[in-house]
C-alpha cells in the first residue's frame, strides 16, 4: 500500500468520525405544570403515578409532618440509579422528623417498574423534568428546602444546586455519581455511542445483587431494578455530562456529604475532587463501618453495618443544617 492510499484512508476515517452521530445532552426540557393550591398536590401525584404499574414503596409521595400544610423546612429525596425512595431508609425520614419537616419522595422516570423495558426511551430530559417538579413541590410544602440525593440522585442534586441556587437551603449527598467507576460508560460520548452501547449490552444492563440474609435490619422493603434498558445508562451519562460542565467552585449552597473510599460503583477520586472544588460551606463525614471493601451506599437499613451508620450520619446532617441556619 503506497503513501497516497494510506493518507486517503486516514482522511476518510477522520471524515467518518466527524460526520458520525453523537448523542447531544442539552440542559433543556419541558416543565411540568403542578397545582398552585397545596391542598391539590396529593391528588396530582396520585393521578400521575396511577399511570404506571409501580412496585410497592416506589411511588412519588409526600409525607406530611402533621397535616397538609407548609412547614419551615421541607425535605426532598432523590433516589439512585435503578433504586427507589426507601434505598437509605430511614435516613431521609429521620432528618425530616428532626426538622419537623414535610418530605417529598420523587421517582425518576422509568424507576419502580418491574419490567425490563421500563427504561426504554427514557432521556436525561425526562429526569431533569422530574427534578424540576421535585424542587417546585419542595418549595410548596416548606419554606426552606433540604435536598437529599444518593448516587445518581446525588448527581441530580448537584445539577439542581447549579440550576436552582436560590431555592435550596442545604444539600445532603450520599456517594454522588460525579462519574461512574466503570469507565466503559464513556462509550456513550463517542461517535456512534448509542449504537455501540446497544451492540455491547444487547440493549440491556443487568445488575448482580447478593441477597442479605440478615433480614432483621430490613424494616421496610426497598425496590431496585435488576435489569435496565440501555437508554437508562445513556440518560445517566447525560446527567453526569451536564453536572461536570459546571464550575463547582461557583456553587455556594451548604453541603454535607458522605461516601466510601473504595467505591466500585461511582468513582471515589471524582468525589474527592468535587469536595475539594466545591465553593460553599461543606462537611465531609467519614464512614468507618462498611459492609464490604467496595461498598457504595454506606447508610440505611439495607444491610447490617450500614444500619449502624444511620443514626451517626443523621445526627451529623441535622446538626449541620441547624448550625448553618443559625448563622
Amino acid at each position: 500500500m503506497n503513501i497516497k492510499n494510506i493518507i486517503f484512508i486516514i482522511i476518510f476515517l477522520l471524515l467518518l468520525i466527524l460526520v458520525s452521530p453523537r448523542i447531544k445532552f442539552k440542559n433543556e426540557f419541558s416543565k411540568k405544570t403542578i397545582p398552585k393550591n397545596l391542598k391539590e398536590i396529593d391528588n396530582y401525584l396520585l393521578k400521575e403515578e396511577l399511570q404506571f404499574n409501580l412496585e410497592k414503596n416506589t411511588k412519588k409521595e409526600i409525607i406530611w409532618y402533621k397535616e397538609a400544610q407548609k412547614t419551615k423546612y421541607s425535605v426532598v429525596y432523590i433516589h439512585g440509579f435503578g433504586a427507589s425512595k426507601n434505598e437509605i431508609y430511614p435516613v431521609p425520614n429521620n432528618i425530616a422528623k428532626a426538622l419537623n419537616a414535610n418530605i417529598f419522595f420523587t421517582r425518576l422516570k422509568g424507576h419502580g417498574i418491574n419490567n425490563k423495558n421500563a427504561f426504554r426511551g427514557v432521556t436525561t430530559q425526562d429526569w431533569l423534568r422530574d427534578i424540576d417538579e421535585a424542587i417546585k413541590i419542595g418549595k410548596m410544602i416548606g419554606d426552606e428546602l433540604i435536598l437529599i440525593g444518593t448516587s445518581n440522585g446525588g448527581a441530580a442534586s448537584i445539577w439542581a444546586l447549579a440550576n436552582y441556587p436560590d431555592k435550596i437551603n442545604s444539600a445532603v449527598l450520599i456517594s454522588p455519581n460525579i462519574f461512574p467507576y466503570d469507565k466503559r460508560t464513556n462509550i456513550v460520548y463517542y461517535p456512534w455511542g448509542r449504537q455501540i452501547a446497544y451492540l455491547i449490552t444487547g440493549g440491556y444492563n443487568k445488575f448482580e445483587t447478593k441477597e442479605d440474609k440478615r433480614k432483621e435490619h430490613k424494616t421496610i422493603k426497598s425496590y431496585s431494578s435488576k435489569v435496565q434498558h440501555v437508554d437508562a445508562i445513556i440518560a445517566m451519562m447525560g446527567l453526569v455530562k451536564l453536572l461536570n460542565s459546571y464550575d463547582f467552585n461557583v456553587i455556594k449552597t451548604p453541603l454535607i456529604i458522605t461516601h466510601t473510599p473504595n467505591d466500585h460503583t461511582v468513582d471515589p477520586i471524582k468525589i474527592n475532587e468535587f469536595i475539594k472544588n466545591y465553593g460553599g460551606k461543606k462537611k465531609d463525614i467519614p464512614i468507618i463501618l462498611l459492609e464490604n471493601s467496595h461498598a457504595h451506599v454506606p447508610i440505611g437499613n439495607q444491610s447490617y453495618k450500614s444500619a449502624q451508620n444511620t443514626s451517626y450520619f443523621t445526627k451529623y446532617a441535622v446538626d449541620f443544617i441547624n448550625k448553618t441556619n443559625k448563622q
